[in-house]
């Protein structure tokens, strides 16, 4: 198995370094997730190292992405608490005024 993956490994991927279209957190992944499972001879070819740029852009984006659904989810806790002070109100006015809801 490993004779036919070295024999095709030469026409399937193509020399220098990964391929330009893979996006750039998937450059990381395989680099930090898969490289420990790839063959030694195969690991520099399939995962190497991506570019200080683009691991520094992929740091920058889940901090920036991290950011953002914090902020979402402050905002919704933030509303529905509003909302529950709300509906509170109402019943204690109503309560207060001798009224039913």
């Amino acid at each position: 198995f490993r004779h036919h993956l070295k024999y095709q490994s030469a026409s399937i991927f193509p020399s220098g370094s990964i391929f330009p279209s893979i996006a750039a957190i998937k450059q990381v992944e395989l680099f930090t997730n898969w490289r420990p499972f790839v063959p030694e001879e195969f690991k520099d070819r399939i995962c190497p190292e991506p570019t200080k740029e683009v691991i520094d852009k992929v740091k920058m984006d889940k901090r920036t992405k991290a950011k953002r659904k914090a902020e979402a989810k402050l905002k919704a806790v933030t509303t529905a608490d509003n909302g529950e002070k709300e509906g509170l109100s109402a019943v204690t006015t109503a309560a207060d005024n001798g009224e039913k809801e």
